[in-house]
């Protein structure tokens, strides 16, 4: 029997639901169906599986779906096994001892992989490079591309600086205003810093179809102060809500309301890390959700359809968004490792008497960033676009000063770090 005399649900039934990897993935129905054992396959299953998770569900939060009804959410073993581990890697990045300037560097490189793959996610096509460039640089944006990039770079700065500020209306249409500054399509262009005036849908063009059909516009206002009121009155909920999960729920709703023509993706971001920042998460503003989203980016869209279309059930962007808050951090302690040892070079550089060039300073940097030792002239010569004499003096010269040895392989020389 699928369920007891007593209405519960059967030990068998229980196992399936709470196996581990129902509770690590949170399959939409369309894919239980597909997991369910064969034994127990003329079992009406799904409704019981769907039910027993609202009954899972924690107490209704203030946030509503386009029928008036609330989201919901339960927290399952999964996603609390994720916000314990992130827990963890905070204090021990507090505990880290990581020197100023290798945080200064994190910082700096964080803001621009933000800046780059928010942009990317929504299309924009430019490089990292390219977005180093326009953040340390300050050069002007040369298309619509690299003016996105520059504009959440510049979005990221002022969440930085404004964290002290309450999130009302007028913060996420400035916010908005600066995403969008230069991106707009022309007829959306008066709507920059504004909110819609027109019906929008989300459209699959591979799919020829429909996934999304945002709310009324009229609704908009209300919905908007709904989630605004709920981001800056935490005291009142009636249960304590994990700023990691709070966050996501807050990049959800923003999305799910779809309050602009355009930018909503990158102003859902964008408000997350501000909330994250602000409620004792400090951190988090080394680590680029975004690079993380992109290496996923049809399990994103995924999650959020999910939550859309199935009852409204949470879990499935909740789940999903903390683990890529768990993947931007794990990212960044390797890159942390990355750039304390590139420190560690540059103390032994000065220590060594050379002058470097800007080409032998940017030669370690692209290393310790992108493992590029071992190196060839002639790869040199492709890397900086100098002549075969220049990148012969430049490796040579690494190498009299004791920071690179060589080797013959063949007929060519292959520079190395010395003592690596």
């Amino acid at each position: 029997m699928v369920e007891s005399n007593d209405n519960q649900p059967s030990p068998e039934l229980e196992k399936f639901l709470f196996m581990e990897e129902m509770n690590a993935r949170y399959y939409p129905p369309r894919e239980i169906g597909y997991r369910i054992p064969a034994h127990l396959k003329d079992q009406q299953l799904l409704p019981l599986i769907l039910s027993l998770r609202e009954k899972k569900a924690e107490p209704q939060y203030p946030l509503l779906d386009q029928a008036g009804n609330p989201f919901r959410l339960w927290k399952t073993p999964a996603i609390e096994k994720i916000i314990h581990r992130i827990d963890t890697q905070k204090s021990q990045w507090l505990e880290s001892g990581t020197s100023p300037g290798v945080l200064q560097e994190l910082l700096i490189q964080n803001l621009i992989d933000e800046a780059f793959y928010s942009s990317w996610i929504e299309g924009a096509k430019t490089t990292r490079q390219k977005a180093e460039e326009l953040a340390r640089k300050k050069i002007t944006p040369e298309t619509r591309s690299e003016q996105m990039c520059l504009n959440n770079y510049r979005a990221m700065q002022f969440i930085v600086k404004n964290l002290n500020r309450s999130v009302d209306e007028k913060f996420v249409l400035e916010l908005h205003r600066i995403l969008t500054k230069k991106t707009l399509d022309p007829q959306d262009e008066p709507f920059a810093g504004k909110y819609r005036n027109d019906l929008v849908v989300v459209y699959d063009e591979a799919k020829n179809k429909v996934d999304y059909t945002a709310p009324a516009h009229d609704k908009v206002p209300e919905m908007m102060n709904r989630l605004l009121e709920w981001i800056n009155f935490d005291n009142v909920d009636s249960l304590f809500v994990h700023p990691a999960i709070k966050a996501s729920m807050i990049h959800f709703y923003t999305v799910y309301v779809h309050p602009f023509f355009d930018g909503n993706g990158r102003t859902a971001r964008a408000l997350m890390y501000h909330y994250l920042l602000k409620h004792g998460y400090d951190f988090m503003q080394y680590f680029s959700i975004s690079k993380a989203i992109a290496a996923n980016r049809k399990a994103y869209y995924d999650s959020l359809l999910n939550t859309e279309q199935v009852d409204s059930d949470l879990t499935y962007f909740v789940l999903f968004s903390v683990k890529m808050i768990e993947e931007a951090i794990t990212t960044v302690e390797l890159e942390k490792r990355k750039e304390t040892s590139l420190a560690s070079w540059l103390t032994k550089i000065q220590s060594s008497g050379a002058n470097l060039n800007q080409r032998q300073e940017r030669l370690f940097k692209f290393h310790f960033r992108n493992s590029l030792f071992p190196i060839t002239i002639s790869k040199y010569q492709k890397i900086f676009h100098v002549v075969y004499q220049t990148a012969r003096t430049d490796l040579l010269n690494l190498a009299e000063h004791g920071l690179l040895e060589t080797r013959k392989n063949g007929r060519e020389f292959v520079f190395d770090l010395k003592g690596k």
